[in-house]
């Protein structure tokens, strides 16, 4: 008796401290599904299994009604255990008739990866909103907040005690007419779908809890709402919540504020009079990026911490650069103006030793600029040239900043630094940083999903969504194009991530970095992206032999020695032939045309927000390029000019008989010049083959230690 009476008293004191310790937001819950009791059926068609803290549908059609009490604003919250199939049909708000019958709704699908929201009218379901994918996770409990705001839902799916986001949705409850009008009130439920039946499926907890009663402090991924600019008095109370950001004005449509906040951010911002004129789950990279709002409109120069009003993580406090003229490009991402205008002020602070060029201009009409950085002003010179470019993908804006730290390397660094001033004597660098202009635009100001592909099918000089529009630039170069088996990297289809174009070479911005590369023959080149950590050499595409001995591996090696990546653990870069199979990429193509020495290198994993993990990643990736120019100066490497008996240029086909090449390739001199460089494998003799249309073909024997340079000589043939 005694035990009984302790083990009593135990239990309501564990359940006294339980409600003390309990937050105030789930106490404020209304449970409908949970804990013991048998949950109260208002309605129910089909067959459900109520059972103590559980509702379990039955395979075929129907629906169960939690309440016949209509619900308003508020949020919804619902546990799910499911099985592998995840087939679930959540009633957010619905509407009965006097017999019980259920009229309209709108109803949250979710099924297998996927979660929509859809609109229930006469007995069928129409999706309202995108399908969303859901993050894999092995958790059999899925765990969903619906909020419901005037004419918006928002919609967040988390597993986990810590609340891990998988999901986000949210629509405009709006309608053309009374059967898809919103609902202001509405009863919840669960229905049953004949389709797929998952029969592990238990709805295990169902609360409702009212709008600006006790709004949880955190939850959930940012999201961001604007509002009409004219309201001044609740852009007050807005500003005034806390975890709300506020970020720019725009003025098209209309003019309006943009916010920055969590779900419940947004519920607090709605308590306070917000009544959003639009909502965006999927945000640019501008508004995570806030450095980048401030400094989009200045001037490189003025490209300093204190021009901040957002403090970034990992900012080194640096009030004036260390030397003067110094620009600090670790302070944010870059759209392709800022790009620009940094580029124009180097060409302005060094008019000798670089020169601006248009490539070309993209879809929508964006320029694609070079800077070519030599001593003497780099205009049509006799040397050999190589090549830095980034961004073919503009979701990868991490690779922008590789290439601008190589710009400011050459250019801003002391004069007395001899190893600099050695590059810029001996070689052209070519600096492209923004291949696709319109990707990365459409990144930063769109969305962060978007961007890949460029701004194919997209009006002229408008952000917009690339993921089912545009080509991807680095499937659409002609080597090998359309080869591929395997649909998942190298598609057909438009609307596909990996979508290669209409035919080879197809787009403005391929086309210009093709006729680059045949103009100028470069010695070597990299193709800077980001995604998984590894230097590529070529041949990626199957089926294309390597020549032997494989130079570029070889000297790939060298490049990737002892260079130590933090996305890797701090472990080595790795040298791959390829991530995947793929054909139609820019270093493949390159290295096939000219024999130009191409990498394709990923940077990272993805593009760092915090300042220091950024700056750290660039300069453990620095030595990749710097070892790459190098390597041709010290050799061992070949250079050589092709000449006719009056000392003109002619172009030539250059062969070197110890290297074997077994892919068809014809590597040419260079047309304005006839140069040609290679690197080479080994100190050594090598045996060079020339021949050109018209002239007598010759051999020459050369021995190589370090960099070489020969002039051959071609006789005209006889009448």
């Amino acid at each position: 008796m005694k035990n009984h009476r302790l083990e009593k008293t135990t239990a309501l004191t564990l359940l006294l401290l339980a409600s003390l310790v309990t937050p105030r937001a789930a106490r404020a819950q209304r449970v409908l599904v949970g804990g013991p009791a048998v949950p109260t059926t208002a309605a129910k068609r089909g067959r459900f299994t109520v059972g103590p803290g559980h509702v379990t549908p039955q395979r075929g059609k129907g629906y169960w009604i939690a309440t016949r009490s209509t619900l308003g604003d508020g949020a919804l919250i619902a546990h799910f255990r499911h099985g592998r199939r995840r087939n679930v049909a959540w009633l957010l708000r619905g509407e009965l008739d006097g017999e019980g019958n259920l009229i309209r709704g709108l109803v949250l699908r979710v099924y297998g990866r996927r979660m929509w929201l859809a609109r229930l009218a006469s007995g069928a379901l129409r999706a309202i909103t995108d399908k969303r994918w859901i993050r894999w996770t092995r958790a059999r409990t899925l765990k969903i907040t619906a909020r419901l705001m005037g004419g918006w839902a928002l919609v967040r799916a988390y597993v986990g005690r810590r609340g891990r986001t998988v999901s986000m949705l949210h629509a405009e409850l709006s309608g053309a007419d009374a059967a898809s009008a919103p609902l202001p009130r509405g009863v919840t439920g669960l229905l049953a779908l004949e389709r797929r039946h998952d029969r592990r499926l238990q709805l295990r907890y169902l609360a409702f809890r009212q709008l600006c009663r006790t709004v949880p402090e955190h939850g959930g991924p940012w999201l961001t709402f604007s509002h009409p600019a004219s309201d001044s008095a609740t852009l007050r109370k807005i500003g005034a919540q806390r975890g709300i950001v506020r970020l720019e004005q725009l003025e098209r449509p209309t003019p309006r504020v943009v916010f920055r906040t969590n779900p419940n951010g947004l519920e607090r911002a709605y308590c306070a009079g917000a009544r959003p004129l639009g909502l965006r789950s999927e945000m640019p990279l501008k508004y995570v990026d806030l450095p980048y709002l401030d400094l989009r409109g200045l001037p490189p120069s003025q490209w300093t911490a204190t021009k901040l009003s957002v403090k970034p993580k990992g900012l080194r406090w640096r009030k004036r650069p260390k030397r003067r003229g110094l620009v600090r490009l670790d302070l944010s991402f870059k759209n392709p103006q800022m790009i620009y205008r940094l580029l124009a002020r180097w060409h302005r602070r060094h008019p000798m030793e670089t020169r601006l060029l248009q490539l070309g201009r993209s879809h929508q009409g964006r320029a694609i600029w070079a800077l070519v950085v030599g001593s003497r002003r780099p205009r049509r010179t006799r040397k050999p040239a190589v090549l830095l470019n980034s961004a073919h993908h503009g979701n990868e804006p991490m690779s922008v900043e590789m290439v601008l730290d190589a710009a400011q390397t050459l250019l801003e660094n002391p004069r007395k630094n001899p190893r600099v001033a050695r590059w810029r004597d001996a070689l052209v660098t070519w600096i492209v940083p923004v291949v696709n202009p319109d990707g990365l635009w459409g990144h930063i100001e769109h969305s962060r999903r978007s961007g890949r592909k460029n701004g194919r099918d997209l009006p002229d000089k408008e952000p917009g969504d690339t993921r089912t529009r545009g080509v991807d630039l680095n499937r659409n170069y002609p080597l090998r194009w359309g080869a591929a088996k395997d649909n998942r990297i190298s598609s057909g289809s438009k609307s596909h991530h990996y979508y290669r174009g209409p035919k080879p070479a197809s787009e403005p911005e391929t086309r210009a970095m093709m006729r680059l590369v045949r103009r100028e023959r470069f010695a070597a080149s990299i193709s800077y992206h980001a995604g998984s950590p590894a230097l590529l050499v070529p041949y990626t595409i199957d089926g294309l032999e390597n020549p032997a001995p494989h130079t570029a591996w070889k000297v790939g090696e060298e490049l990737v020695d002892r260079v130590i990546h933090p996305h890797l653990g701090n472990k080595e870069l790795r040298l791959k032939r390829q991530l995947y199979p793929v054909e139609g990429t820019d270093q493949d193509w390159i290295f096939h045309e000219t024999g130009a020495l191409a990498f394709l290198l990923e940077c990272s994993k993805y593009s760092p927000l915090n300042l220091a993990h950024r700056r750290h990643v660039v300069a453990q990736m620095r030595p990749v390029w710097q070892r790459l120019f190098d390597r041709f100066l010290d050799g061992p490497s070949l250079s050589g000019h092709i000449v006719d008996a009056q000392g003109k240029p002619v172009r030539a086909l250059v062969k070197v008989r110890e290297i074997k090449l077994r892919a068809g390739e014809t590597w040419q001199t260079r047309k304005r010049d006839g140069r040609f460089d290679r690197y080479l494998p080994a100190p050594g003799q090598y045996t060079i083959d020339v021949s050109a249309k018209g002239y007598a073909p010759k051999t020459r024997v050369v021995r190589v230690k370090s960099h070489r340079v020969v002039k051959i000589v071609l006789q005209r043939r006889g009448p």
